[in-house]
């Protein structure tokens, strides 16, 4: 608990720090010291929620058209969202409290989510927590803040898992790419995987059926960006096609596949610790999140659950080593926006991040179950079997 205890210290000194900070200074100082740019009025992407209610109150449906947005931007989610805010009465006036309580919901969630760390593991973890990628999902006060105390709070509950189901299907339909935290569920043995991974299934795909219509307007109403603030597979390529930038990431994939099978006695195994199932989730959306094209780099948040045991190391020492170099790398660098050069900072995040794809899915693919591994040699073998047929 030393550890914890020494997080707790260090985040509440910051916090405290900031909270004077804008009392004497305002709260743009605030986030000046982060070099994190910010929307007038405070807590923009939350705007969009609050906003969206109130053009629901005057008649539009914005998920086209939300003129209570102070930037015009559609409400990018889906109907069950506008349901909620529109159960609720919400408007703009409710925006200074949903955000901190989504600020606190998401301080909630990393403590939530931690058991024993020692101090070098807390201080990695506040390297990342209070990182300029971090801040600016805080200084918007985004949705991912909650979406992110659901996930923690889903593996809090990991040992009932039609609870833990349920809770990351209320956080899919949020907003979808939770169920990129799906590999987590092979904690579970054989058969209880097959059920819950099954159940989710079903019921998510009909929510998609029900909203497909929807669908397409909301990513495409998804504000997107380039460049230092952002990664997935566009994020250096905006003028591919989505399918199209796939490749390069494809190939990085099933690169670590094949060596992974090709050297699997290598790699440890399951390691069993109290960590295990929140790298699985972390690693698992920063992936899926990946080949969405791009992402705003708040969503690196969720690589807060991939720290602890990436400390542990184990027998993947220096991988282990280079996915936390990638993660503080990759979460700060938008800190020297306007300090160094824009090509050479872009060809370094950018490095970093794809560095990332690599080493996270190289470590996923490893600490699968023996169940999984076994499953994933037999696919590999009938793989080999028709390429050697097709070659006859």
């Amino acid at each position: 608990m030393q550890g914890k205890r020494t997080l707790f210290c260090i985040v509440a000194t910051v916090v405290a720090m900031c909270i004077l900070l804008g009392f004497f200074k305002g709260y743009l100082a605030i986030w000046s010291v982060w070099r994190v740019y910010t929307l007038t009025p405070h807590f923009g992407d939350l705007r969009n929620l609050t906003g969206g209610a109130e053009s629901i109150a005057r008649g539009y449906d914005p998920l086209y058209f939300n003129p209570g947005d102070p930037w015009d931007r559609p409400m990018n989610h889906p109907r069950l969202v506008q349901y909620i805010v529109s159960l609720l009465r919400m408007n703009q006036s409710h925006t200074t409290f949903i955000g901190s309580l989504f600020m606190a919901l998401f301080f909630l969630g990393i403590f939530l989510s931690l058991k024993d760390i020692d101090n070098k593991t807390a201080f990695i973890l506040s390297i990342v927590i209070l990182s300029p990628a971090v801040m600016l999902g805080i200084e918007r006060a985004n949705h991912d803040l909650f979406i992110f105390f659901l996930i923690s709070l889903a593996l809090f509950v990991i040992r009932f898992p039609i609870l833990s189901m349920i809770i990351l299907l209320i956080a899919s339909f949020i907003k979808i790419f939770p169920i990129f935290a799906l590999s987590y569920f092979v904690k579970y043995n054989r058969k209880t995987c097959v059920i819950v991974l099954l159940s989710f299934a079903t019921i998510f795909v009909l929510y998609i059926f029900l909203n497909r219509a929807d669908l397409p307007q909301i990513f495409n109403s998804t504000e997107k960006h380039y460049g230092v603030f952002a990664y997935g597979t566009r994020a250096c390529f905006p003028s591919l096609t989505l399918f199209s930038s796939w490749i390069p990431a494809t190939a990085i994939i099933v690169s670590c596949l094949v060596f992974h099978m090709n050297n699997l006695n290598r790699f440890f195994k399951d390691s069993g610790s109290a960590y295990i199932d929140y790298f699985r989730a972390g690693a698992g959306i920063y992936i899926g999140t990946f080949f969405l094209g791009n992402n705003w780099n708040y969503r690196l948040m969720f690589l807060i659950f991939t720290i602890p045991q990436l400390m542990l190391g184990e027998a993947n020492r220096l991988v282990s080593l280079v996915t936390l170099i990638s993660i503080v790398v990759s979460c700060w660098s938008p800190w020297f926006d306007g300090l160094v050069h824009n090509s050479l900072l872009f060809i370094i995040d950018e490095t970093f991040n794809w560095l990332l794809l690599s080493s996270l899915f190289y470590l996923l693919v490893s600490t699968m179950p023996a169940y999984v591994q076994k499953s994933m040699m037999r696919v590999a073998s009938l793989a080999q079997c028709f390429h050697r047929t097709d070659l006859n």
